[in-house]
């Protein structure tokens, strides 16, 4: 039973970090679409996208 109970918490601590990563990388992709629409527009400073976006991520995490 020792080895069963190694490998459930094993799991879910991979589950918990993978869950994370894949959280952080979405957010990536939406940050860099965000970053590359507000570059082509030229409007790096005041985008609300961006600032949007920051705001919500924070308040959730």
């Amino acid at each position: 039973m020792k080895l069963f109970n190694d490998v459930i918490i094993l799991f879910s601590i991979y589950k918990i970090c993978f869950g994370y990563w894949f959280r952080t990388n979405k957010m990536m992709v939406f940050y860099s679409i965000a970053f590359t629409s507000v570059i082509k527009k030229g409007e790096f400073v005041n985008s609300p996208i961006f600032y949007g976006s920051q705001k919500r991520d924070l308040s959730s995490s």
